[in-house]
């Protein structure tokens, strides 16, 4: 791995692709299947070099990060060691099925495309009751008291639900959840699922959008809200993967690629 130059200030998240494969496919997925899977020795590099940054949590995701070949758990031990604040980027089959082998996660980002079964199971593709499973999961890390964030990819199909997912949240977080954060996605035509011929299906006119966000912010949850337009532009968050060997870092790369 080449040392990459410093970081900016700004940047104190860091979202690290782990590798390409996914075993569900969603209609809006962004992410692309032509970069490696990591190594352990690299991936392990890679957090030492975050450390050693302004950042300060790393988010390990892919693909589906709960199918890298390698242990995900030791990564965010290892991260955990140097300081950073480990969360997971997952669909949550694997971890509904295994959450004692995730100890070392300190959060969970969990897709929660509507609080409706059919509306969320049509955008979120390959496994039969998706929904029903997040849910599942959602009651497990309630009872385990760990915290997880809440992300929703905001398209024609589920845009007017974002105030009954804000409905949803409150009636979780009644029940004793620890959220962190809610993270609305604003549709990118990008990846092996966004710049199919899907794409001017389910992009959001931008007022409908905002309108969406507005009223997630102004539901009163308790915690942030983030708006997040075009994350290959994001003022926090860098992108991190390996191509060969070597890595590649930032969403204007990510975008120049076409990954």
């Amino acid at each position: 791995m080449i040392p990459h130059p410093d970081l900016p200030d700004h940047k104190s998240v860091a979202a690290c692709f782990l590798l390409p494969a996914c075993d569900i496919r969603c209609t809006f997925c962004i992410s692309h299947d032509d970069f490696d899977v990591a190594t352990p020795a690299l991936a392990q590099g890679l957090m030492e070099f975050l450390a050693s940054q302004k950042i300060t949590s790393v988010v390990l995701g892919g693909g589906e990060p709960t199918l890298w070949p390698h242990d995900v758990n030791a990564l965010a031990q290892h991260a955990s060691k140097l300081g950073l604040v480990t969360q997971l980027n997952t669909h949550g089959a694997g971890v509904r099925e295994n959450l004692h082998k995730y100890s070392n996660i300190d959060r969970f980002i969990l897709p929660v495309e509507s609080s409706r079964p059919d509306v969320h199971d049509n955008l979120r593709r390959g496994l039969v009751g998706h929904h029903a499973m997040v849910m599942e999961l959602v009651d497990e890390l309630i009872r385990e008291g760990r915290e997880m964030t809440f992300a929703t990819v905001v398209t024609s199909e589920n845009c007017a639900d974002v105030p009954l997912i804000a409905q949803w949240i409150k009636s979780v977080l009644a029940r004793g959840a620890r959220v962190h954060s809610w993270h609305l996605y604003n549709f990118l035509p990008e990846g092996r699922g966004g710049a199919r011929k899907l794409a001017e299906h389910l992009a959001t006119p931008r007022e409908a959008y905002l309108e969406a966000c507005a009223l997630a912010k102004g539901a009163g949850l308790g915690f942030p809200v983030y708006r997040r337009e075009n994350m290959l532009k994001s003022s926090s968050v860098e992108f991190f993967w390996f191509e060969e060997g070597l890595l590649r870092v930032g969403g204007d790369a990510l975008a120049r690629s076409g990954k």
